[in-house]
């Protein structure tokens, strides 16, 4: 036998190397998922005239789950029917001070969002240069608080309930910083 005979691997290293490779799939997919989202989200044409929806209700106090009605798409054959519409409560009011302050913020973010307000976002802003322009906004798009900001020293951070026309409702965190002066910005 010569000194090169080639080594078998171990059951140990081949169980190692099917983990890295499985790692890697899973991280090449999220990955893909990731910008394959942001792609649509950019690219994707104005949904005007798709969104036959009349807006989102207010809804204003403490209440349970309500249900809303509206007419069937006109997709539908054509009948008196309406579709039910699960709106969630909104949360309950802050439980101290500090948090509605926060609160007061993250509602003038949601309210910005909400009007396309480039001023209003630029006011709430730790750094307003940050804000970009009108034209970066999209179009359809509705924010709802989705829970009171839970905050952790000199930040917090609030669950914000997000809808763009045509596109399924998410729940996104709006991150806030305290300012040396008390105040709360959004980054």
């Amino acid at each position: 036998m010569s000194d090169e005979e080639p080594r078998e691997e171990s059951p140990a290293e081949a169980g190692g190397e099917r983990k890295r490779t499985l790692m890697v799939v899973v991280g090449s997919v999220v990955a893909l998922a990731v910008v394959g989202l942001v792609v649509f989200l950019l690219v994707r044409p104005d949904a005007e005239e798709e969104s036959a929806d009349p807006g989102v209700p207010t809804i204003s106090g403490e209440a349970p789950a309500q249900s809303v009605s509206r007419k069937a798409p006109p997709s539908a054959p054509v009948s008196s029917d309406t579709v039910a519409v699960s709106v969630p409560p909104p949360p309950p009011p802050p439980a101290n001070p500090e948090q509605a302050q926060v609160r007061t913020v993250v509602d003038d973010a949601i309210a910005a969002i909400n009007s396309q307000d480039i001023g209003a976002m630029a006011r709430i802003a730790c750094d307003p240069e940050t804000t970009g322009q009108p034209e970066d906004l999209l179009p359809g798009v509705t924010a709802v608080l989705a829970g009171n900001p839970e905050i952790s020293g000199d930040t917090a951070t609030a669950q914000v309930r997000l809808s763009i026309d045509g596109a399924t409702t998410t729940v996104v965190p709006i991150p806030l910083e305290k300012r040396a002066d008390g105040t709360w910005c959004v980054p």
